[in-house]
């Protein structure tokens, strides 16, 4: 028996073993099936393997045994003051999200300031038991300024211990919807985290991680916003700035207003969620009938107040983590329009949004334009091309010859308009949502020779424009960004493509059928071709031609 198993009973909580009150703290702050590597075991081992995968490192072969599969156990000799750097390497090579330091005893912790760079790339949580001692305590703020780490000191019964976090401030830009602005002013202790598609963004404040691009870049970007955990699960509070919102002074006097949980902005000037559903429609912000279908959904949720979400603090507590993923599911289900979502993820959970107000906003954010640049970091640019000589397919190529590269190119038949008045922005969402997943895009229409994109064909003689800015609207609301594949070359009245694209297949000259030419060439490669099934352009095609899906005379050269 060693002299420790002389006086200190680990029989039970308390003692030499942990505390009830440190136990029931780690399962508020931890996850069932997270992994916890502990430095000394004991009876505390028993009670987290019931709820926690468990890796122990021991010296004394009294307390050194391995249990229920869930458990790896290393018996460490004490080394410099401290368990064998080797053997903590070998257990470090596995995952784990939590440590617990409750060993050597006597004293012996203060060893593992001998050995700190072992924890040099370490950022989750950390616990240190018996703080109530001075040694141990002052190991623990040593290692919290080493590592930077920020700490609570929490009473158990008879003894004290500190909950040591590091905070991230992080901001998530896909489709370089935002331009990545640097704080005005960092914080010490802080890690500035900006999660991105976009593997050519540089900072030099921002740690910049880069994430695969995904076709529908708005929910990849919501879905990281609500759900940091599976990127930044190591943190024990992040900060979440959305990538419109500059840094302008030390965020850490913010959190001087925070009392643990999830906290956000107070909305400004709307209160319930129906308010913030008109203003998305009326904003034109996402499809009406997504809307509706969503807040019917909600109809008879009951709700408490509006959010506006452009800044986001959250610990990793069990029941804020629940909430985000509540969040989470709502967006997956649902619209990207996160602040309707959140008070009902808040209402399923029965956890409560902590709340701030503009004033305290905007003395640490100033809010900047979105990026120009968005969607795919470059502009669209639109063009109608005409040819007197009617060689189109040289024009076409004037035109793709002096955009810039990088960019998209949108050409456009003389003789076709644009139904809705807010096409533009359903262009740029349909790139946003499928821009990843085609090569060249068409639209529907009222009037082609080939009737594969016209899904009325009963109105290829319908003169009434009035009726055909209905069917516009109608498609816009219901097949806002709906792309079906097109197995053959589409019609020429609207292509949309990327220069890319344009510089591989550059368009064929003194041919009237340079469209036809370049969609097949565009399948010969194995690229794809989609029809824009919301975006309903009226062509007069011909209009008043004897035989106009045979007239070709304002085409042939």
């Amino acid at each position: 028996m060693t002299m420790a198993t002389k006086y200190l009973d680990y029989s039970t909580f308390g003692g030499g073993a942990i505390e009830r009150e440190l136990f029931d703290y780690i399962r508020s702050i931890l996850p069932d099936g997270s992994t916890i590597l502990e430095f000394g075991s004991g009876y505390g081992t028993d009670q987290l393997l019931k709820h926690y995968n468990v890796i122990s490192i021991e010296h004394d072969p009294e307390y050194h045994k391995q249990r229920p599969e869930r458990h790896k156990a290393y018996l460490a000799a004490l080394v410099d003051g401290w368990y064998d750097p080797e053997v903590v390497k070998t257990a470090m090579e596995d995952h784990f999200d939590l440590i617990l330091v409750d060993g050597p005893p006597h004293g012996g912790r203060a060893g593992l300031l001998n050995h700190i760079d072992l924890f040099k790339d370490i950022r989750c949580q950390i616990i240190f038991d018996d703080v109530d001692r001075v040694i141990d305590h002052d190991t623990m703020l040593t290692f919290c300024r080493e590592r930077g780490y920020k700490y609570e000191i929490i009473a158990g019964e008879e003894k004290r211990f500190a909950y040591c976090y590091k905070i991230a401030c992080f901001t998530v830009i896909t489709g370089n919807y935002d331009t990545l602005m640097p704080p005005k002013r960092t914080s010490p202790g802080i890690d500035y985290i900006c999660i991105t598609d976009n593997p050519e963004l540089r900072s030099d404040i921002w740690e910049i991680k880069v994430i695969p691009t995904e076709s529908d870049k708005v929910k990849q970007q919501r879905r990281i916003k609500c759900w940091p955990y599976n990127i930044l699960g190591d943190y024990g509070l992040t900060i979440y700035v959305d990538g419109n919102q500059q840094i302008k002074e030390d965020i850490l006097g913010i959190l001087e207003f925070y009392h643990g949980g999830f906290m956000t902005k107070k909305h400004p000037v709307r209160g319930t969620i129906q308010e913030e559903a008109e203003a998305v429609i009326k904003r034109k912000k996402a499809m009406p009938g997504n809307i509706m279908q969503q807040m019917e959904a909600y109809r008879d949720i009951p709700t408490d107040g509006l959010y506006e979400t452009g800044c986001i603090i959250r610990d990793h507590d069990v029941k804020t983590m629940a909430l985000c993923r509540e969040w989470l599911r709502h967006i997956d289900a649902y619209t990207h329009r996160d602040q309707l979502s959140l008070p009902v993820a808040a209402h399923v959970q029965g956890v409560e949004i902590k709340r701030y107000g503009l004033t305290l906003h905007e003395r640490y954010f100033h809010k900047v334009p979105h990026s120009s640049n968005r969607i795919f970091g470059v502009s669209i640019f639109y063009s109608t091309p005409f040819a007197t000589d009617k060689n189109i397919g040289r024009e076409y190529n004037r035109i793709c010859s002096v955009v810039p590269d990088g960019s998209w190119i949108c050409l456009r038949d003389g003789d076709s308009m644009f139904t809705t008045d807010f096409w533009g922005k359903q262009i740029e969402d349909i790139l946003a949502a499928q821009g990843g997943n085609y090569d060249l895009f068409g639209c529907v229409t009222n009037r082609l020779s080939d009737s594969r994109q016209c899904p009325f064909p009963e109105l290829f003689d319908e003169s009434d424009y009035n009726h055909h800015k209905n069917i516009g609207l109608s498609l816009y609301k219901t097949k806002y960004t709906v792309v079906t594949p097109a197995t053959k070359p589409i019609a020429g009245l609207f292509l949309l493509f990327h220069k890319d694209v344009w510089t591989r297949f550059p368009f064929k000259e003194n041919d009237h059928q340079f469209d036809t030419d370049f969609g097949s060439r565009i399948l010969q490669a194995g690229l794809k071709i989609g029809v824009c099934e919301g975006l309903y352009l009226f062509h007069d095609y011909r209009w008043g031609k004897e035989n106009p899906r045979k007239y070709v005379k304002h085409l042939v050269l």
